[in-house]
């Protein structure tokens, strides 16, 4: 059994398929470690012989991916400091004021001024939160 960042990977699966079992690779970065680690993609997790594992390993290190609990401690990070982001009605009211007000000028406009505008409302709305 090839164990690689603390996950056991499952027996008898091609290695591309196995590595998805590590929380933060997908098929597509696993595909791309896997030709870093120059290991044909048909090879199973079985037949891996030891040489292959440690260029597997070192090819997780040099992709400077977050995998597994660095992954999930920067997630759990993010939605406790965006849970933290509070909006008072005061902000709600002068965003919904600005938008409407912005929503009647753009009948009037042309594209070229509706994008200028689009883009002043948006860092309007993301400055003001």
């Amino acid at each position: 059994m090839v164990r690689l960042v603390g996950v056991d990977l499952p027996k008898n699966k091609r290695i591309a398929y196995a590595l998805t079992y590590i929380h933060g690779i997908g098929i597509t970065s696993a595909k791309k470690i896997i030709e870093m680690a120059n290991i044909k993609s048909e090879t199973r997790t079985d037949d891996l012989t030891t040489e292959e594992i440690i260029s597997l390993r070192q090819a997780l290190e040099e992709t400077n991916l977050k995998l597994e609990g660095d992954l999930r401690r920067f997630t759990g990070l993010n939605i406790k400091r965006l849970n933290e982001i509070v909006i008072e009605e005061n902000d709600i009211e002068i965003i919904y004021r600005f938008v409407v007000n912005e929503l009647e000028l753009m009948l009037a406009l042309d594209e070229e001024q509706k994008k200028l505008l689009l883009i002043r409302k948006n860092k309007f709305i993301f400055n003001s939160i």
